[in-house]
This record gives C-alpha cells, structure tokens and sequence, in this order.
C-alpha cells in the first residue's frame, strides 16, 4: 500500500527510451558545438574577449549578464546585431556567402556558421566520397546498390521514372502505397514468399513513409521486444533500430534510409546546388506569399488583420512564425503555437 504511494507508477521501456535517446542527442550536440568553441577560442579572443560570455548569457535578462552588454553577437562600434540580421536575415544566408565568396570574413561570421552546421550535421548512414557529393542525387546508383542485396528481386520495375516520382510525392502513407503497387505489383498487394527474407508489402510500406515492426519486417526471425521500424526517425532512433539487427538486415535498412532520403533531399533542394541555397529561396517565397496574404486581408476583410497578424494568442500567422512578444513567451504555450501549422488563404 505504501508502494503505491511513494513510487510513480511503472512506464513501458519505449517510452524511457525516447527520453534517454533525446537527453542522449542534446549533450551530444553540446559537445560537439564546445569542441567548436575549443578551435575558435584562441582566433576570436583576439578580436571580441566577451564573445563566447554572452553566447552563454544570451538566455539571461540583459540587466542579469555580468557585463551589461546590449547585444548577443556582435558589440562593435559599428557592426552590433542589427547589421547583422540586417545582412544576414537567416544562418543560411551567412553560410551561402561564406561558401561562395572567397574573401576574408570575421572569424566570427565563420564560427557561427561552422557551429550551426556542427550542431544540424545530419546522419552518416550514406557512405559518400566527398569528392563526389553528387553521388547522393544519382538515384540510379542508389537503385542500384539497393536492389543488389536480392538474390531474387522483390520487384521488376521497368519504369524508374514514375518510381522516383511516387517517391517524391507528397500524399498520404495509404495512397503512396497503392501507387507503388499499381507501379510495381500491377495494382495488387504484394505477397511475401516464405523463402524472402524481408516483407515485400513492409518495404513499400517503409517507402511510403510508414511504419513496420520488425516481426513483421523481418519474418523469418523473432524479436525479444517490439520494435517499430520508420525510416523517418532521427539518427539516434534509427542507429538504436540498428543495434537490435545482425549485420544482413542493417544493411537492408541502412539502403532502404538511402533510399527514402534520396527524395527527401531532392524535395528540399528544389533544384538548388545546396541547401542553404534552397533555403534562401524558401525564404525569399515565404516574403512574396506574406505579402499576397496580407495584401488580400487588408482589401477583403481589414478588420481580421490584426486578429491574424498580431494577435498570437490563437492559432494564426503570428503563431505560425512565433513572433510573440518576449513577455508572453511561455513553455505551454511554445507547444500549442508550434503543434499545429496556421492555414493559408
């Protein structure tokens, strides 16, 4: 009886573990973002020695720092925050200069970009070299090392093209998944055979952006937990999915990742040579869509408009974007304004 009042009730261990995985991604994060600062000390010391100290006070009140600066990165007489996001409105916009203008910069122009980088790296599960980093776009060549895993193919698929085309498209898991039978299968459910190693109907299911177990995955073998295999979880997550594997069905899953993020990466590059390239453009889009939406309040209902541009206490543009005056700023209230995405006219 007295158990049941001092100890919290028991939880499942796939809950623990999300937990530890995330508390797990952050030091690692922090970590590598003070390797970082450990390389550009000795350079940016010699040029501001209050840079690193109000990066770390940037959380605190400015009456709270220890040396009453007004500013977080920059504190020169003529270059303080306002240049800054003036001339640089987003990290992407100061990594692409960086990338593509061979002039000398501040050392701490470079540090806030290589630590941005260092703390949003990404996975390692694609070995590319990096002399030949189109190789991650050669969808061919990913087909390719995917399906050379197969004795016997789980598929004949005589048009890549409308493949890589249900890949990249933008539907529900259910749609995406009659598409491929329709491509692959001739319209009807594909049939695991006894002597198959992997599910056929769970790789397409894992393609389409769903979720397997990995009983179902992999049928031929058992499993002492329940294992929820998604190609769209993070680094961590998928690496623990890993852990739990032999070496044969890692490599079915590390391909199939390869596979998925081939079209996550062209979907995010919109034809762009990097990243941060396709990123400006979202951003110079998301400007031109602002101006249209706001443009078409003010003529056909002006008295909504600050009710969807000002008023971020309901589920509206100002949420949308969090511009939320500092005062306001609460945790409950963080969650709710990035849960649901604000709808578009």
């Amino acid at each position: 009886m007295w158990g049941a009042h001092v100890f919290e009730e028991g939880k499942q261990c796939s809950d623990r573990r999300m937990h530890r995985t995330a508390r797990r991604r952050l030091d690692r994060r922090q970590q590598r973002v003070h390797l970082t600062q450990e390389i550009f000390a000795k350079a940016i010391s010699e040029v501001d020695e209050r840079f690193f100290i109000r990066l770390k006070e940037s959380a605190l009140f400015r009456e709270d720092t220890s040396g009453r600066d007004t500013y977080i990165f920059f504190q020169d007489e003529n270059y303080t925050d306002k240049e800054y996001h003036k001339e640089y409105p987003t990290i992407h916009h100061l990594i692409k200069e960086l990338m593509e203008d061979p002039t000398l910069h501040d050392v701490r122009l470079v540090y806030l970009a290589v630590a941005w980088l260092m703390a949003h790296r990404g996975h390692f599960f694609s070995e590319v070299d990096k002399d030949n980093i189109s190789a991650l776009l050669d969808f061919d060549l990913i087909y390719e090392k995917f399906m050379e895993l197969f004795l016997v193919p789980p598929w004949v698929c005589h048009d890549r093209e409308r493949f890589k085309s249900v890949l990249l498209s933008h539907q529900t898991v259910k749609n995406k998944e009659r598409k491929f039978w329709d491509l692959l299968y001739n319209g009807k459910k594909p049939k695991t055979e006894e002597e198959d190693c992997i599910s056929k109907e769970g790789i397409i299911k894992l393609l389409s952006g769903g979720s397997v177990e990995a009983g179902k995955l992999f049928a031929q073998k058992e499993f002492q937990e329940k294992i929820s295999i998604s190609l769209k979880k993070s680094e961590e997550d998928f690496q623990l999915i890993l852990d739990e594997m032999d070496e044969k069905d890692s490599e079915y899953l590390i391909r199939l990742r390869t596979l998925y993020d081939w079209a996550l990466l062209v979907d995010s590059l919109h034809g762009c040579s990097s990243i941060s390239e396709a990123k400006i453009q979202d951003y110079v889009q998301h400007e031109v869509d602002l101006k249209m939406l706001k443009s078409f309040v003010r003529k056909y209902c002006p008295n909504e408009y600050a009710a969807i541009f000002k008023n971020a206490e309901k589920e509206n543009y100002a949420s949308y974007v969090y511009n939320i005056s500092k005062g306001k700023r609460t945790k409950e209230y963080k969650k709710k304004s990035h849960k649901k995405n604000f709808v578009t006219i």
